[in-house]
């Protein structure tokens, strides 16, 4: 669900009305408030802004899900050595 802007700017508003008001304790409190509604902001903006070349491909999905294992490329052969911290 999507908060409208004006929403957030009017709480943002009020908790500097607050901030005006306060005494130095509570003030840092209705400041950091303010910094967590400036963020939802900047996160937004944020994934807006992301690459097309870092999005996951269906095939990268599927092996993440499970759905599809990719083969290690690993030769067992060579797995085991003589010592126990060969692997």
């Amino acid at each position: 669900m999507a908060v409208k802007n004006t929403i957030i700017l009017q709480k943002m508003q009020k908790e500097l009305e607050h901030a005006t008001k306060a005494d130095s304790q509570t003030f840092i409190k209705h400041i950091e408030k303010i910094k967590l509604l400036c963020e939802l902001f900047l996160e937004a903006e944020q994934h807006k802004s992301v690459p097309s070349s870092q999005h996951i491909t269906d095939e990268e999905m599927k092996v993440m899900l499970g759905q599809q294992k990719k083969q290690p490329s690993i030769h067992h052969e060579e797995a085991n050595g003589t010592s126990i911290f060969d692997f």
